[in-house]
């Protein structure tokens, strides 16, 4: 019986994300570096977030829903890939975007829009406030006879934090099949799901390697809180012990710069190193700062082993970039 074998899926993350070598990356790094490219996805222009909607709408299909509510930053990856999950399970969507509309929609708003979603801009208010208006959404939406599914930001739950335990387990597989040990996973977090199931997964699958999570967000003590709390949901839903503390997360903030979504100078040479040397692109909010924070990690030798770089995705984002990746 499969970890998962117990949980409704969608049916939206049935390939495995190739495990591949970037050679000539770590040229220019001195770095033995695998990528986990979750960036390739099955719908919508893909991303890591699939796993995680997979359990999350395969739930709310065998629970009846027939809506989707869900939110995020202007150019939310997340929202897109929802949006593209919803349209190909024939689910309205409903998406709050925190933020102004933009003049002219680009990048995953564009291409949100194009999948159907019905885009709602609040302004720039509270996530706070933007649960209240999907909630009370989703109550107009219920007096009407739907039966609307929120899904939180970034689709961090304790199903979107299995989703990538089994991830890691699915990785650790392939890194055993190339003989492959790796003595750190790099990963960017936002709100913490991802982080949680690959720190939660390495634990069983991985026990050797370290899981560094980039922050592109929050605090190190809030990622910590947020992911710890994930660790204990999750495990609890496996109906395993985890002998993680949050203390014990290796969560690193130096690369987020201004804050959430604003672009830094290390991200964007990232995006070109890696663009140039591999013909792979990462966006500027999430894996351009993970991708950073790889480069730095190479530059102080910090990992005497091969490191992988788990590239969650996020590329049509740049197409709203062009000005800060072209000056």
């Amino acid at each position: 019986m499969g970890l998962l074998d117990r949980f409704p899926r969608a049916g939206l993350a049935q390939v495995y994300a190739p495990l591949e070598r970037w050679s000539r990356f770590e040229q220019l790094t001195g770095q033995e570096t695998w990528a986990k490219r979750d960036d390739i996805g099955p719908l919508g222009f893909g991303g890591s977030k699939f796993r995680k909607l997979d359990l999350i709408l395969g739930q709310a299909l065998a629970d009846g829903a027939s809506v989707v509510l869900t939110t995020g930053a202007i150019q939310s990856n997340h929202c897109r890939i929802t949006a593209a999950a919803a349209a190909h399970l024939g689910l309205p969507a409903i998406i709050f975007l925190r933020g102004e509309r933009p003049v002219t929609e680009t990048g995953n708003v564009l291409l949100t829009r194009i999948l159907g979603a019905e885009i709602i801009y609040l302004g720039p208010v509270s996530y706070e406030e933007v649960d209240r208006q999907m909630e009370a959404r989703a109550r107009a939406l219920a007096i009407e006879g739907h039966s609307p599914c929120i899904i939180p930001l970034g689709a961090a739950t304790s199903l979107g934090t299995v989703a990538h335990v089994e991830a890691t387990r699915e990785l650790a597989e392939q890194c055993l099949a190339v003989g492959l040990s790796p003595a750190a996973i790099v990963v960017a977090v936002g709100s913490g799901s991802t982080f949680a199931g690959v720190c939660l997964g390495a634990e069983f699958y991985l026990p050797r390697t370290r899981v560094v999570g980039v922050s592109v967000s929050w605090s190190e003590d809030k990622i910590r809180s947020v992911a710890g709390a994930l660790i204990r949901e999750a495990s609890a839903l496996l109906q395993v012990r985890s002998e993680q503390e949050e203390a014990d997360l290796d969560v690193r903030t130096d690369f987020l710069g201004p804050g959430y979504t604003i672009a830094t100078e290390g991200a964007l040479a990232a995006i070109r190193a890696l663009a140039c040397t591999e013909g792979v692109f990462l966006d500027v909010t999430y894996t351009g700062k993970a991708c950073h924070a790889l480069m730095d990690i190479a530059a102080r030798h910090e990992f005497q082993g091969p490191v992988i770089f788990w590239h969650t995705g996020g590329g049509p984002e740049l197409f709203s970039r062009a000005a800060e990746l072209l000056e």
